[in-house]
């Protein structure tokens, strides 16, 4: 039985650079060095190695098209980007993402570009988590500070209890038909 993994972000902007992340090219998985600790983590099978091919540029105009792509894709459970324009702060969640840990790399490979965008000063992260089956096991941890990504292997208690609650939300919205 597939079980996948949910993911939310939290990603926060100052005035116009949302817009300028959205039309920007998205960041390529080859720019961040280090998705093989990442995979290391999962015990995959075969020889464990990032395939250099799941590395390859992603073949899409903008970041924007891309998030527009995931809207349409009833299978990953994607609620409308909410985004705040007062405060700057965009929020993502995927209640479907997917349990394979290739496929995630592509969803936060776009994701993790914006932290070159985002308010240096922000606590912004990113998390994949088996949260349709108890919200216990990581997928994937992403924070974003000083204009970088950094992947984790641990997700503060707050950015989880955050990233549940948002999650609940969306579910609760699924099931309303909304």
């Amino acid at each position: 039985m597939s079980e996948p993994y949910s993911l939310y972000a939290r990603l926060s902007f100052a005035p116009g650079a949302f817009e300028a992340f959205l039309a920007s090219t998205p960041v390529q998985p080859s720019a961040f060095g280090d998705w093989q600790a990442w995979f290391d983590q999962h015990r995959l099978v075969g020889d464990g190695r990032v395939p250099a091919g799941l590395l390859a540029d992603i073949d899409v105009g903008r970041v924007a098209d891309i998030f527009d792509a995931w809207q349409r894709d009833p299978a990953l459970g994607m609620r409308p980007i909410d985004y705040d324009a007062a405060t700057g702060v965009c929020r993502i969640a995927m209640l479907s993402a997917s349990e394979n840990v290739e496929a995630l790399l592509r969803l936060l490979a776009p994701l993790r570009g914006a932290a070159a965008w985002h308010r240096a000063e922000a606590d912004d992260f990113i998390v994949v988590l088996d949260f349709l089956w108890g919200g216990e096991q990581l997928g994937a941890y992403v924070a974003l500070r000083d204009g970088r990504s950094h992947l984790g292997t641990t997700v503060p208690p707050a950015h989880h209890a955050e990233a549940i609650d948002f999650l609940e939300h969306t579910l609760a919205a699924f099931e309303q038909g909304a």
